[in-house]
């Protein structure tokens, strides 16, 4: 679960709550860790029912283009053949 806050288009701050179906040592996995305090990124979500300022979350957008969650081999893909290095 991650909390944020986020602008509003009144430029006012909206407190939310995501997850990850992952869990926390999944998210760690797929590269949430990388995530900062401060950090400005653009939110792809499924939003809760309601009203409420939460959602499951799908991926997160840097500035630069970095994408999270970060790309999963395929199954069975050995990753010392450098899947995912540039």
């Amino acid at each position: 679960q991650m909390t944020l806050d986020v602008k509003n288009a009144d430029g006012n701050i909206d407190h939310w709550v995501v997850e990850d179906i992952g869990g926390a040592r999944g998210m760690r996995e797929r590269g949430w860790d990388t995530l900062h305090p401060g950090d400005e990124i653009t939110l792809y979500y499924h939003p809760v029912r309601g009203e409420g300022h939460a959602g499951l979350l799908i991926r997160v957008a840097f500035p630069d283009g970095r994408v999270l969650p970060k790309p999963q081999p395929p199954a069975g893909d050995n990753p010392q053949h450098g899947y995912g290095t540039q």
